[in-house]
């Protein structure tokens, strides 16, 4: 129902001829069914991504590339998501857009951590932790801390990660984000079993089970 509203919003735009509007409103419905319908996804975000590079509306572009990234990733496709992460951050910087340049700066940095080059990504993710922490957005700086523990578990630095997955669980806990916290004590109780912690990895595994 919420995609026949979508569309329903998107030829309004269009008979308005309010073409970021219209952008935006694909870019969006794109991103909703990236987990539904991947090939739907792909299809509505490329109209928005055609309409924002055709009246060169930046700050719409800022964060469909960004989203766009997200897509490629989900699909596999690391390269063109490191692409679109870049062209992100790139014009998000050009218009002093803190929001979207966190956004950016931390894909970068979980697509360097996949490669294992830990060095390039704590460049990422340092400055992306600044930007955040001065924003004080709680799901963001929360989100931030679960990249920054997979950098340290992908490292093998179990202590480090089992720091900053807690940190995440605090946040998501009072933001009441649900979804968030079982991702966190997932890891939590795989990385109590990979120090031979089994105490606390029985503690983890009933949270989440």
């Amino acid at each position: 129902q919420s995609v026949y509203y979508s569309i329903e919003s998107i030829k309004i735009f269009e008979s308005m001829e309010r073409l970021s509007e219209t952008a935006n409103e694909y870019g969006e419905l794109g991103y909703r069914l990236k987990r539904r319908d991947i090939k739907k996804a792909f299809e509505y975000m490329r109209k928005g991504l055609q309409i924002a590079e055709e009246i060169n509306d930046s700050v719409s572009l800022c964060n469909l590339y960004d989203n766009y990234g997200v897509l490629h990733e989900l699909n596999k496709n690391n390269d063109s998501a490191f692409h679109f992460y870049s062209r992100s951050l790139n014009i998000c910087e050009k218009l002093s857009d803190s929001v979207g340049m966190g956004y950016s700066l931390f894909n970068i940095a979980n697509l360097l951590v996949i490669n294992k080059q830990f060095t390039e990504a704590e460049k990422y993710w340092k400055r992306g932790l600044d930007i955040r922490k001065k924003l004080r957005n709680e799901f963001g700086l929360a989100e931030s801390y679960s990249v920054i523990a997979g950098f340290y578990l992908a490292e093998g630095s179990y202590d480090l990660s089992i720091e900053f997955f807690n940190k995440a669980l605090v946040i998501f806990k009072e933001t009441d984000q649900l979804y968030y916290q079982i991702l966190c004590i997932e890891q939590l109780s795989i990385l109590s079993e990979k120090k031979n912690d089994l105490v606390e990895a029985l503690h983890y595994h009933k949270l989440y089970s």
